[in-house]
């Protein structure tokens, strides 16, 4: 049994750094985060081996302290990945693996539920629901119609219902409505017909479906206007159609918003969005949902290349 774990520590030093496990602990796994005492302060670091013994001797060896996950974060080929960007760019390690996490998971933050945000009736709102009609045409009205079909997702009624928050907010307080976890959007019609696409687009998209399932590299020549996002929106299409995630990346974040919508438009459904100008949270869970594989597409500037896709 491995009682040594070598741990990727946020520290400036080219190193890992072993740790002893106590009696009983089963070894985290490899991925996982865990905290652990360096120079006289706790630290979070991430667990890249397991060893049953230690180039140290016992007492230079510190008992780990906490063990994060019970899943691994990072895993198999992510974590490959960061271990040779730290070599090519010589990091030191632990900075590198803690570059790649959201930072309330550097804090040691706990993992939001599983599961994307939602909104569904309670008994009691589809008790009142079947015995009164609300005024149609109001936003309430509207609300409770979108939701007597079955929970939805938030970023849903973001889309179909804006500033439905303040109406929801009023049928909580009357036991009406409540916050809900669902497991993954169904794949809806997408909200704006896709064009026909050109002989050369064709092309495109039928070489990069060809590729499906390996690795490759394409390069789409074309002046700005040409068409090129039309070739990207059928090729995500289709991997989500096959089960699988895309990640698309742009340049500055200046691009996202128009990005985010065109690619809501065209897919029908929301996609996670990660760049610095967001809030703490919202990349957390945006990447967390991509570790889950909640999030289908991922829209991100060039950091979101260490997002975690199942």
């Amino acid at each position: 049994m491995p009682r040594i774990v070598r741990v990727a520590v946020p520290v400036p030093l080219p190193r890992l750094f072993d740790y002893r496990l106590e009696p009983g602990v089963v070894a985290p796994a490899i991925g996982a985060r865990v905290r652990v005492p360096f120079s006289g302060r706790d630290r979070v670091g991430v667990v890249l081996s397991h060893d049953p013994c230690s180039d140290l001797a016992d007492d230079q060896l510190k008992p780990l302290l906490e063990i994060l996950d019970a899943q691994p974060l990072l895993t198999g080929e992510l974590v490959a990945t960061l271990e040779w960007a730290s070599r090519y760019y010589q990091h030191a390690i632990g900075e590198v693996f803690d570059a790649a996490l959201p930072a309330v998971l550097r804090r040691g933050g706990a993992l939001p539920p599983a599961g994307i945000a939602g909104i569904a009736l309670t008994p009691q709102g589809r008790e009142g629901l079947a015995v009164a009609t609300p005024a149609p045409g109001t936003r309430i009205g509207r609300l409770l119609e979108l939701l007597g079909g079955g929970a939805l997702a938030t970023a849903d009624l973001d889309q179909r219902l804006p500033a439905w928050r303040n109406s929801a907010r009023t049928l909580k307080n009357r036991g009406w409505l409540q916050d809900c976890r669902l497991q993954a959007w169904p794949i809806p019609a997408p909200a704006v017909a896709a064009p026909l696409l050109n002989d050369e687009q064709r092309a495109a998209v039928d070489a990069l479906g060809a590729c499906s399932g390996t690795f490759a590299t394409f390069l789409l020549d074309g002046v700005t206007g040409s068409g090129k996002t039309e070739v990207y929106l059928a090729s995500i299409a289709e991997t989500i159609r096959q089960g699988r995630q895309a990640l698309v990346l742009v340049p500055e974040i200046a691009l996202t918003p128009q990005t985010t919508r065109r690619f809501r438009e065209r897919l029908g459904f929301d996609v996670a969005i990660l760049h610095s100008g967001l809030g703490e949270g919202e990349r957390a869970a945006a990447w967390l949902a991509a570790a889950r594989g909640e999030a289908r597409v991922v829209l991100g500037t060039r950091s979101a290349i260490f997002v975690p896709l199942p």
